[in-house]
């Protein structure tokens, strides 16, 4: 009994990610999209930037990844992702504590100025009183 892997037209990759899924480098992605390789693959444009977007089912059928791969690439790929999520979210922590500290020596000192001129205040008052 022979099982096949269902392979969805929505599971897609960037061109980068298809690269490091296939273990080949991203100009041969870059040559076999030029090949029309990917019939499926599409330029997708968020914001300023272009991605393509390449369904796994045109790399099995194209033979850059076998059709028992692809849950692995998935999970894999999910690794990956979550993995640079976590790295920009570290670095974006740092960013901030470093921010905080700053801001946090910026009010440090508001208060000394505050309670230098409240003292200088004091000390006229009661000079004006006597």
């Amino acid at each position: 009994m022979t099982t096949t892997t269902k392979i969805s037209q929505s599971e897609v990759f960037t061109r980068s990610e298809a690269a490091t899924l296939c273990g080949v480098s991203e100009d041969t992605i870059k040559r076999d999209l030029r090949a029309d390789k990917y019939p499926n693959a599409k330029m997708v444009t968020c914001g300023k930037l272009e991605r393509w977007q390449i369904p796994a089912c045109d790399l099995v059928a194209a033979g850059r990844l076998g059709a028992d791969q692809v849950s692995a690439a998935r999970e894999h790929l999910e690794d990956l992702r979550l993995v640079e999520q976590t790295r920009a979210l570290t670095e974006r922590v740092r960013e901030l504590e470093t921010e905080l500290a700053v801001w946090q020596a910026r009010a440090g000192e508001r208060e000394n100025l505050i309670a230098a001129l409240t003292n200088g205040a004091v000390v006229r008052s009661a000079a004006v009183a006597s």
